[in-house]
Order: structure tokens, then C-alpha cells, then sequence
């Protein structure tokens, strides 16, 4: 019998835990073609990255963002994701797919290793700022994937993608009302330009 191919974007919703006494579990992190479970404490947290992943989609040269949070000897991508049907066909630009809900919005979490072999390759920008940034960055993103994935929230190439989520969570960090829609944030690739005077100011 023909081994059926493991399909990532199937793969089981991400949680994270952070208790009272700042430590962190990480469940359904995406390794290889399972799972694993990740237990730290939040003072762990060295450095942050915004992860770039270039692609071509149809006639278009586009980018997938995420974040990228190094713990000590890990690092863990958190990726605001479009859940594909099982063929994998993907057309999120179109009218009909896109920007009808046809695809649902969830956030996963991999390992650099399994993110690599799964989606392919990435370049990762790294975000200089202090500790105490750095963890609040990563409470609220954390409480973005848990209530993304606890949700039916539906992917929107002008509302909803993996740009416009990470804008969300630097504003949230900020204290300040994230904006509903700008034509630029269609590209993805443009959210380095905005962050670039948003983020050092969270």
C-alpha cells in the first residue's frame, strides 16, 4: 500500500501555556512528521526574528512572514498560516478564494528543521530589541494563536493574512489600535517597511 503523504497544513492546531510562574509550554509543534512539546521558562527567550519565506504564486514573486523566536539552543517559527484543501492547491489571490473565506486561518509552529523540509527555504531578520520586549512580543503572540486556533477564522488576503496578523500583534504590544486595512499590506513583503518604525518603539 502506497504510504499516504503527510499534509503540514492539515497538521494539529498549536497552544501555548504561559502559567504564573513565567514557564512556557509549547504543544503541537510541528517536527519531522510529528509532534513535540516545548517547556521553558520565559526569561529563556534570547532573540526574536521576523522570518521571510519568498515564493511565486501564479505570475507574482511573493513573500510568507512570520515570527521566529530563538530559546536557548531552539528556535521555534510561528507561522499565521492559510489551511490548504488536501490537493494543495492554493490560490489565495483570487477573488474567489482570497477574499471570500474560502480557506480557514490558523497558526502553526515549527521547528527551523521541519519548517525547511515541509515549506521550503527562509531567511530570518533579526529584531533588536531588549529582553523585556521580547517577552512581551511573545505573551501576546501568544494569545493571537490561541485565539486564532481556538476559533473558525477565515483567511482574507486584504483583511486577514500573515502580514496584517503580525502588524496586529506589534500594535496589541503597543497598546495601540492596529489598522483595518492598507492596499500595501496585499504584499506581504512591505510589512518590513512598517515594522521597521513600529517595532523597536513596542
Amino acid at each position: 500500500m502506497k504510504k499516504k503523504k503527510w499534509i503540514w497544513w492539515h497538521a494539529q492546531k498549536a497552544h501555548i501555556k504561559i502559567a504564573d510562574n513565567n514557564s512556557v509550554s509549547v504543544k503541537n509543534v510541528i517536527n519531522g512528521t510529528g509532534f513535540s512539546q516545548y517547556e521553558f521558562n520565559i526569561q529563556d527567550i534570547e532573540a526574536v526574528y521576523i522570518l521571510y519565506e519568498y515564493f511565486k504564486l501564479s505570475f507574482i514573486n511573493t513573500v510568507h512572514t512570520g515570527w521566529a523566536f530563538k530559546v536557548r539552543d531552539k528556535i521555534l517559527i510561528f507561522s499565521p498560516e492559510a489551511r490548504k484543501p488536501d490537493t494543495g492547491v492554493y490560490k489565495p489571490v483570487s477573488l474567489t478564494k482570497g477574499a471570500i473565506g474560502s480557506y480557514k486561518f490558523i497558526y502553526l509552529i515549527f521547528t527551523t528543521k521541519s519548517f525547511k523540509e515541509l515549506k521550503g527555504d527562509y531567511s530570518l531578520m533579526p529584531v533588536r530589541i531588549n529582553k523585556q520586549k521580547m517577552i512581551n512580543l511573545f505573551a501576546n503572540i501568544a494569545q493571537e494563536v490561541n485565539r486564532i486556533n481556538s476559533k473558525d477564522k477565515r483567511y482574507n488576503i486584504f483583511f486577514r493574512n500573515c502580514a496584517s496578523q503580525m502588524i496586529k500583534e506589534v500594535c496589541i504590544t503597543q497598546g495601540m489600535r492596529p489598522p483595518v486595512f492598507r492596499k500595501k499590506f496585499i504584499q506581504p513583503v512591505n510589512i518590513h517597511e512598517y515594522l521597521q518604525t513600529r517595532i523597536y518603539n513596542i
